[in-house]
Formats: C-alpha cells, structure tokens, sequence
C-alpha cells in the first residue's frame, strides 16, 4: 500500500518535469534516457545505520542526495566508518568518521555524491556494507551512451596518461556505457598495455560489481593483468566479507579455469590490503577459502605476495608495508614454510627493483643469491620488471635478460612474453620467443604461449591461426596436444 502511494504521487511529479524539460527545450527527445529513471524516487532524507558486533545494519541503503547517515554504535567496542579503499579512504575522501565512535555515540554525514558507495570499519575492514546515492532526476543516468559516445570519452582517458584523471573518467565511462562495452573500448584503444591500465580496468571491474555482483566476473576479460577481476573481487571483500568471497569463489569454479584462477588471485590482493599487509594474516585467509588443489590455490598466494611488494590497491607504497625491510631484502619470504617460499620470490624482485632505484642489472644479481630451486622464480619476476622498464622494446629485453645466467634469461624472455599474452597482445609474444638464445628455451616459450590459448578457452580455430605464428620447426607444441 505504502508503495502504491508513493508511486502515485511521485511518478506524476517526474511525468510533469520531464514535460518541463522538453517543452523548455533543455533537453532533446532523443538524448532523454527514460530508462534512467527510477520506478519511484528515494526520499530519504535522513537513516540511521547501526552498528553491532556483526558489523552495520542495514548494510545496503538506498538514499537521495544530501541525505544525512547517522551511524549509531550499539556494540562495546569502538568503530571507524569510513569510506572504501582499506585503509587509505580515497574513494570517497570525505566520508570518514576520522576517529573511532565509542560505545554508545554516534556520528553523522551527509552524503551528497551520487553513485554507490562502499564502506567499511577502519578498525575491522572485514564489516562493511554500501550506499547507493541517487540525484532526484534518476540514477547518474547509467547505461545511457551508445558505444560511438563512449569511444569520445575514450580518447580523453587515453589522454589523460598516469593521472588520477584517467581513473575518473574509465568510472563514468563504465556507468555510461557499462562496463561490457567499456572493457571492449579499453581492448580496442591504442592505449599503452602497462600498470596503469591495470588500474584502468580495475576501475571497470569495481562499477561491474556495483551493477551486477558476482555476476560480473564473466564480463572480466583476459586484459590489463586481469584487473576487472580483480576490481570485481576486490570491491565484494568489503560488501559481501569472507563468507561471501567464499561463495563467490565456488561460483568462479564454474567459469573457466583461467577465470577460477584469475578469481584467486584478485582475492589474494584483497586479503592482504584488508589485512594492512600482514602478510602472514593474508596467506592463512587464502587457506581458508576451502579445499583447493595447490595448482589453483597458488595464484591466491601469489596475488598476496604481488600485493605486499606492488601495493597499488590501497594508495600506501611499499616503504610501508610492515614485512619488507631495505636491510633484509629477502623478507617475508625465508619465514614462511616452504610451501610458501616458491610464491613469495616469484614476486619479491619488484621490491628489490624499487630499493635499487630502477638499477635492473643490480636487481638481476640479487636472484643469484637464491638457493637454486628458488631461481627460477626469481627470473619470472625479473622478467616482468623488463617488460615494464623496456615498454617491451625487444633490443633492450635481450640486453637486460642477458644480465642473468643463459637459462634464467631464457626463462625471463618467456615471463615477458606471458606478461604481454596477458595484456591482450596476440602478436609480440610471438616475435619475442625468437630472441631466446637455443632450441630449448625456445621450445619453452612456445609451450607456454600455447597453455595461455588453451586456459583462455580460445576456440579451436582461433588456436590454429595462433600456432601458425610460431617458428615452422617449433609448430609441433600445438600438434602434440591435438593428437
């Protein structure tokens, strides 16, 4: 009943501004986006969240602009609502109690932002929840651009190159367009495949969550390092917690395996940004998840271990990270058990590489220090620090990998190339086996260029076009699998 009366008065309302808009002539029949506007529009001008030992209630909220958020702490303990990301709050700077709310107290904001936010507790990241703001003409206008649209706004993010700029704009582009098509514009553009489109994709990946939920895994690509995974993962830890993220990994069981994998490794990353970088604290939620094979559970550690020496989630460097040290270059990794210790060196080089300020050949001898069985990681790393540092010049790759032994450089050729594979370049990995030095690093890098196709779940065709870039005499990899 309460609905129909609200329908009733509201709905007419919108019918007579819509009326006023057009007959003014501040807005074109064809630009209007009817489906934008909402069955009935939110009048909440004011809601209190309450916050328990289970974490707020209610945890999704629907509210106007400029409504005022009461949080009222009804637990014993002290809480700190805050905006996401853990811990540094840029998403939403201002939306941030600052300082803990005693038992008992309460804080008030009023939120005028439109769009859905996420929040959480500062003082225990793993309880959270979300508010969707919406302006009184309809929800941001979502999903009202056609591609062509979305291509012009493209060509501003492609601009705007390592700013924060470029992250704003790929948000307004994702609602615009959605994030389907603003994948596919980012695939499409000539933008340069390095970290920052990364980030670029991450944003896609988080609007994805905010408009479909888990669901918006299968919409996540094989591009920009996977970060619209991990945008999709990384953003559900706050809404959903640990229990949920488990849920949504059995869902990801059900993709593809690169996509299960890929689902793993976004929640490595997670964990350990919700964790401050407690590493230790991370690897054991990762064991947590539930009974995986280690082939798949591994990219769970290995997101972990990424994070802790990249830190490009949560805004804090690496300098900050409580279990990296300048004076122990091989921290955290000699303390964990050697089930671990595999996962932590492939990745540890990246923070070698930033101690000894760009110096790659100084970086490269650290790998030597390693015991042997440890080396091999060490090269994969190092590989992917070239492949960055060079933007993939192939002169300057066989220089720097030539800085390692002939088998690790081999070896870290062949990291570049799966890096490349990764970003979505279907035609340099190619070029690239061909600079290993023998017969059986090439073999090596071909194999795995040919595991990337199959874990894609390419087509059978697409496959065969693929392997015929390969070396005529070094075909073979793809036959062996095919009969």
């Amino acid at each position: 009943m309460i609905k129909k009366v609200i329908i009733s008065v509201v709905l007419p309302i919108i019918s007579a501004l819509v009326v006023f808009l057009f007959v003014s002539g501040m807005v074109n029949v064809k630009d209007f986006n009817f489906s934008a506007l909402p069955l009935y529009l939110p009048q909440n001008k004011s809601i209190d969240i309450v916050i328990t030992d289970k974490g707020f209630e209610p945890r999704n909220v629907l509210v106007s602009s400029g409504a005022e958020i009461t949080f009222v702490n009804k637990d014993n303990v002290p809480h700190q609502p805050a905006s996401n990301l853990h811990p540094t709050h840029q998403n939403y700077p201002e939306f941030d109690s600052q300082k803990p709310i005693s038992p008992g107290e309460s804080w008030k904001f009023k939120i005028k932002r439109n769009g859905t936010w996420f929040f959480h507790d500062h003082l225990n990241p793993a309880l959270g929840g979300k508010i969707k703001v919406l302006s009184f003409y309809g929800d941001n206008d979502d999903l009202s651009w056609t591609k062509e649209e979305g291509k012009v706004l493209m060509r501003e993010i492609e601009k705007n190159e390592n700013s924060p700029k470029r992250l704003t704009l790929t948000r307004t582009l994702a609602h615009k367009v959605g994030p389907e098509i603003a994948i596919e514009l980012l695939n499409e553009s000539p933008i340069t495949r390095f970290g920052e489109t990364h980030l670029v994709s991450h944003v896609i990946g988080e609007v994805a969550y905010e408009m479909y939920e888990e669901k918006a895994l299968p919409i996540c690509q094989n591009d920009e390092l996977n970060g619209c995974s991990h945008g999709v993962v990384m953003t559900a830890i706050s809404d959903i917690g640990l229990d949920g993220v488990r849920s949504m990994m059995q869902y990801c069981q059900t993709l593809s395996i690169f996509k299960n994998q890929m689902c793993l490794h976004a929640a490595g990353h997670a964990f350990t940004a919700e964790a401050d970088y407690d590493v230790f604290k991370a690897i054991d939620t990762c064991d947590q998840l539930g009974d995986y094979k280690e082939v798949d559970i591994k990219h769970c550690y290995i997101g972990v271990f990424m994070e802790n020496t990249l830190g490009d989630h949560n805004g804090l460097t690496p300098d900050r990270h409580p279990f990296l040290s300048e004076n122990d270059l091989f921290l955290p990794c000699y303390k964990f058990e050697d089930k671990y210790q595999s996962y932590c060196y492939l990745e540890q080089a990246s923070w070698w590489f930033r101690v000894n300020k760009g110096d790659i050949k100084k970086t490269a001898k650290n790998c030597d220090l390693l015991p042997d069985k440890y080396q091999v990681d060490c090269a994969n790393n190092i590989g992917r620090i070239v492949s960055t540092a060079t933007k993939n010049d192939p002169k300057l790759i066989q220089l720097y990998c030539s800085y390692m032994k002939q088998k690790l450089a081999n070896l870290c050729i062949s990291a570049i190339v799966n890096s490349i594979f990764a970003l979505g370049d279907e035609d340099t990995p190619f070029s690239l086996c061909q600079l290993t030095s023998n017969g059986e690093g090439k073999k090596y890098c071909y194999s795995d260029l040919y595991l990337l196709m199959t874990i894609n779940n390419f087509s059978k065709e697409k496959i065969k076009q693929l392997c015929l870039k390969i070396e005529k005499e070094y075909q073979y990899v793809c036959e062996a699998d095919e009969n």
